[in-house]
């Protein structure tokens, strides 16, 4: 994780953003984040595993979109109740 991402983590935007994810008022996508505040939340791809250590990495992207559309469609049916 670079400097200027743990600084962002630990900034009162970081921390407003964690709260809300915390909260379910939101939904953060994280692509690296071990060992942080924002480790348990769901990492994409699946498994917290960087997209450069998958073999194949078209497959990791892919799972980072499907991720991504199950998170909005479960937003739309949440928007039509």
């Amino acid at each position: 994780m670079s400097s200027s991402s743990r600084g962002f983590l630990a900034s009162p935007e970081g921390l407003k953003l964690l709260q809300a994810a915390k909260a379910e008022r939101g939904r953060t996508f994280a692509a690296i984040g071990k060992n942080t505040p924002f480790s348990k939340l769901q990492f994409l791809p699946k498994n917290a595993e960087a997209v450069t250590q998958w073999g194949d990495r078209d497959a990791a992207w892919l799972n980072v979109e499907t991720g991504i559309k199950r998170v909005v469609e479960s937003l739309r049916g949440a928007n039509r109740l």
